[in-house]
């Protein structure tokens, strides 16, 4: 078994049919499995699902009572035989003939840690694509692929060598918002060896409603502070001298992204709640990074200073450009 692709299910009606139907590839069904684990949906996902699962011959489905994403994925990989390992959302779904060419990779590249891809977005909203682009095509570690500029946070752009996770304990936090961030970062770092597959084979749908981006709680602010806190001990044991301070610099937007991913909530009282706890915590964390400013990138170096000096001010005059334009076409 060359593949396994582990979709976890909760409340998708809408798309989980889209998803399916573009992951079955029966030219090379006996080469790949799929993993459904039904995340405790309370929607009738798993029912529209049930319409096309009995035409997938190398499908498994698990059910659980809901625990989130995290537990979700990891139940998938506990159960995963391939030597490669994609975790797909639900909502989201594949280019046509991306498992054909993800496996032909992975035949030709087998015993790579980390084969890295790049999304297609898709706007919901606008119906608009726009395909990532990467810095550099040519890294060969998850190191070089961190430190040119490549890290993205969704980890729906990698396909993982199992072995690689499990000797290295590679598991998604439970219970946290933004669990991609600290499973990326720390991912990409232990990856000794990388191929980066040049054109997309993952639609990553921005949704209108019901995303993670587009209703924002407290808790989400709360959780990426605990995940910065957890990358700086990740660093303290794992971290060359060499890397620590770029490392540092990639997992300081944890805490800089609780301002950014705000946006509309940042005039309201509870952003202020979060902010008068963390605010020091933010400008202290980022005026030790900027005290090692000759091993940061230019990019790194303006947005530290940013965030050291005036940490609210882009997002707030966004929010305020985006009030105003709503306000004139009310008029």
């Amino acid at each position: 078994m060359l593949l396994t692709i582990i979709v976890p299910v909760y409340n998708v009606r809408d798309y989980i049919l889209c998803c399916l139907k573009s992951i079955w590839s029966p030219e090379v069904e006996a080469l790949y499995e799929v993993i459904l684990v039904n995340d405790g949906t309370s929607d009738d996902s798993m029912e529209v699902a049930s319409g096309f699962i009995p035409t997938m011959s190398n499908i498994t489905v698990v059910n659980q009572e809901n625990k989130g994403l995290s537990c979700a994925r990891n139940a998938g990989l506990n159960l995963a035989k391939g030597k490669y390992v994609w975790f797909v959302d639900s909502d989201d779904w594949l280019l046509p003939e991306a498992v054909s060419r993800v496996i032909d990779v992975v035949r030709r590249c087998d015993g790579v840690d980390m084969i890295a891809t790049r999304l297609l977005h898709h706007d919901e909203a606008t119906g608009r694509e726009s395909a990532e682009n990467f810095p550099s095509m040519s890294a060969r570690t998850g190191r070089e692929y961190m430190f040119v500029g490549n890290l993205k946070g969704a980890s729906q752009r990698y396909i993982l060598r199992r072995k690689f996770l499990l000797d290295n304990n590679l598991r998604f936090l439970p219970g946290v918002y933004h669990e991609d961030g600290d499973f990326g970062i720390r991912m990409t770092y232990l990856a000794q060896s990388c191929y980066v597959l040049p054109d997309p084979v993952y639609v990553y749908r921005l949704r209108k409603t019901g995303s993670i981006m587009s209703s924002r709680k407290q808790k989400m602010n709360t959780d990426l502070v605990a995940i910065y806190q957890g990358l700086v001990k990740f660093a303290d044991l794992h971290v060359s001298r060499e890397d620590y301070w770029p490392f540092r610099a990639q997992a300081i937007t944890c805490l800089w992204d609780t301002i950014l991913f705000s946006r509309q909530q940042i005039f309201t009282p509870e952003f202020k709640e979060f902010y008068a706890k963390f605010s020091r915590y933010i400008h202290q964390e980022t005026g030790f990074l900027l005290r090692h400013s000759r091993e940061l990138t230019i990019t790194q170096l303006r947005a530290a200073v940013h965030f050291y000096l005036f940490p609210l001010a882009w997002t707030k005059g966004k929010r305020l450009l985006r009030m105003g334009l709503e306000w004139f076409k009310c008029r």
